[in-house]
């Protein structure tokens, strides 16, 4: 167990610090119940959340709306950046008469059964989790000791606000719920600037001196997504494993540059699920189509081919490009697949060979821009 307080200004008193200390690829579920949350907060959290949603495991999030400062930007950016809608991301707000909700808590469990969390006065803010408010709180982990029961007792407070219907909490489902709740006064239409005037309450007396505060730890900025769910203003490549895909969006994600993997069915491409949903557009658990146009080298374009999404049970998300069928995989190197959105829906795309005059240039521009797992970045 570990006491921390920032009124000692070290970045070990930071929850920033510690959150930064995990293992992304040890993490199988995030829980967070917070009484006030902005989204640049998040960035304390981002390769957690990152880690998550590529690999569709688990977050459960209870968000307080006090006194509407809880802002309807910040809860739909949340509700893109982990991932939803899908199965396991589940988000709602929580808005009370006569008191506030308050609770500030982080709970992680790892793939090797173990739990981490947080339990004190820090909001999931960027003041709360970087250092800067003076903020006082309780760390347990059950690696160090402390009791499992506990954790998963602290586990189970958060999800117990997704058990059903209950007053005051509202599933965020879509976007157009946050809209509602703007509507009915519970969220925020727009962030709220906080006035600190330099005069006491005696008149014109001065005010005592303040005790100046700056942050103890930094971490990624996080900004809303512009088409797509993405966890920063820059594009961002999905994770992969030997079987799957190591892809590059850019800018607004209008183009997908993805490396095919080896295998029987390679023509049956693999996805994550923040690709299929954030880039495609297409729930892979609800067999959703689109249309894929395959284009030759030459730009020509074909019939457009109604093509569906389909989830396995290994938890990859396929599409099937027609355009390669029969044809072999590469005895060295992978082919290359460059997508371009052209409408709702509906994809134009060419898979490059190495023996293609693009390919290189193509690996070259993957590989710098990739930024997955190194052991699984495309080989140079």
């Amino acid at each position: 167990m570990e006491y921390l307080d920032s009124t000692i200004r070290l970045s070990s008193n930071a929850l920033a610090h510690w959150l930064s200390q995990e293992v992304p690829g040890e993490q199988a579920h995030l829980r967070i119940k917070t009484g006030y949350f902005t989204l640049d907060g998040l960035g304390g959290l981002k390769s957690s959340v990152d880690h998550l949603v590529l690999n569709d495991l688990p977050i459960t999030i209870a968000l307080g709306a006090n006194e509407q400062a809880t802002i309807k930007s910040d809860v739909d950016s949340l509700y893109a950046l982990i991932g939803c809608p899908r199965p396991n991301a589940r988000l709602c707000v929580i808005s009370c008469i006569g008191g506030l909700f308050h609770p500030k808590v982080v709970h992680l469990t790892r793939t090797d059964g173990s739990a981490f969390a947080y339990v004190g006065s820090a909001n999931v803010t960027s003041a709360g989790l970087n250092g800067t408010n003076i903020e006082a709180g309780i760390l347990l982990d059950s690696r160090k000791g402390d009791p499992i029961g506990i954790l998963d007792q602290i586990a189970v407070s958060i999800d117990d606000w997704f058990k059903g219907p209950q007053a005051g909490v509202t599933n965020i489902g879509s976007l157009a719920i946050t809209q509602q709740l703007v509507s009915s006064g519970i969220l925020g239409a727009v962030k709220q600037v906080k006035k600190s005037g330099s005069l006491g309450a005696s008149g014109g007396a001065p005010s005592p001196p303040r005790m100046p505060l700056t942050a103890l730890v930094s971490f990624p900025t996080l900004v809303t997504p512009t088409g797509g769910n993405s966890t920063s203003s820059q594009a961002t490549p999905q994770s992969a494993s030997s079987t799957s895909t190591p892809s590059q969006g850019f800018g607004s994600q209008e183009i997908l540059i993805a490396e095919i993997g080896k295998g029987d069915r390679w023509k049956q491409a693999n996805f994550p699920y923040l690709v299929m949903q954030g880039y495609f557009g297409v729930n892979p658990t609800g067999n959703g189509y689109i249309d894929l146009i395959p284009v030759d080298l030459n730009g020509t374009a074909s019939a457009p081919v109604s093509t569906k999404a389909v989830n396995v049970q290994s938890k990859n998300y396929r599409l099937e490009l027609g355009s390669v069928a029969g044809m072999a995989f590469p005895a060295s190197g992978r082919p290359i697949a460059v997508f371009r959105k052209v409408g709702s829906a509906q994809f134009r795309y060419h898979v490059f060979f190495p023996s293609d005059p693009s390919y290189a240039a193509l690996q070259t521009g993957l590989t710098q821009l990739y930024q997955g797992p190194l052991a699984n970045c495309p080989a140079s």
